[in-house]
């Protein structure tokens, strides 16, 4: 198994994917504004994760009291694949939700219909429009045709769109950084880049555009989009010792992800290259924490 090393977490992921789930609340209200009695405590985050190998994950996923399951994607680039990507995460996701409730799972082949959340698809679309559309259809997207077997439909909301919610301001967030990176020429130099990534959490703030959010975690959301550098642009900017040292922090990362699935020390040490004893030693840690 190899590394996933061009999966990085993005600033949307690491926004809705909390803990104490605020900001997903915030985001549901956003899609169902007329859902007044939903809590935190409806929303259980069941995204695709894949920490060890380059494999499907998706950007967000979440059930609403078992009757709804949402999966969201943030793009900023247009792809028609999305629709392909859409249909293995809602068969992946569905698949994970049976699976994990013993009586739906052992009543599959069963004669009585089984229970299961309805799905919602959305794409956060942050660059230029692509087909203008409102809906996305794999059937005549996708396969351009009427008569196939299967079909999924995914909604897209654009940057344009003009809404003051959350969706709005993560969109705004995005629309933000791509003028900073044009304005520093970000692709001259990763110092350019650095500015242009301090100059956007910093004119997103005055504009109040995910304001608690960036003034809770502005390091973490810096560290997140300082992800997006390649080996060469984080050398360069930092050097040699600032770089290493940021492999080290994903390696522990990646060490702690594999702890929690339980896999053995021996296959953690393997993949991530370093020692048990080290593989242990960040267990300790862990632990002691």
């Amino acid at each position: 198994m190899k590394i996933k090393s061009n999966c990085r977490d993005s600033v949307f992921v690491s926004m809705f994917g909390e803990e104490d789930k605020k900001y997903l609340l915030d985001l549901y209200k956003a899609l169902h504004p007329e859902d007044k009695d939903v809590t935190v405590d409806d929303l259980d985050n069941v995204s695709i994760e894949n920490v060890l190998v380059n494999d499907i994950y998706n950007d967000l996923g979440f059930t609403v009291k078992n009757r709804l399951i949402v999966l969201v994607e943030a793009q900023t680039t247009w792809s028609p694949n999305i629709l392909i990507r859409m249909l293995i995460y809602i068969g992946k996701s569905y698949q994970d939700y049976i699976y994990s409730h013993e009586e739906i799972k052992n009543n599959l082949y069963g004669k009585s219909k089984i229970v299961a959340p309805t799905p919602e698809l959305y794409v956060l679309f942050a660059g230029e429009k692509g087909k203008n559309k409102r809906i996305l259809s794999l059937q005549e997207d996708f396969f351009e045709s009427t008569d196939s077997n299967i079909d999924i439909k995914v909604k897209v909301i654009y940057a344009d769109d003009n809404r003051s919610d959350i969706i709005g301001q993560y969109l705004t967030f995005c629309m933000v950084y791509k003028e900073q990176l044009q304005k520093y020429k970000a692709d001259k130099s990763p110092e350019n880049k650095i500015k242009a990534i301090r100059e956007t959490i910093k004119i997103c703030k005055e504009k109040d555009v995910l304001r608690e959010f960036l003034t809770q975690h502005e390091r973490e959301v810096q560290e997140v989009m300082f992800g997006l550098f390649t080996q060469e642009e984080l050398t360069e900017a930092f050097g040699n010792s600032r770089y290493n040292e940021g492999v080290s922090q994903q390696i522990d990362h990646t060490i702690l992800k594999m702890l929690e699935l339980h896999k053995s020390y021996e296959e953690i040490a393997e993949v991530n290259e370093v020692s048990v004893d080290y593989v242990k030693q960040i267990e300790n840690e862990m632990l002691a924490k």
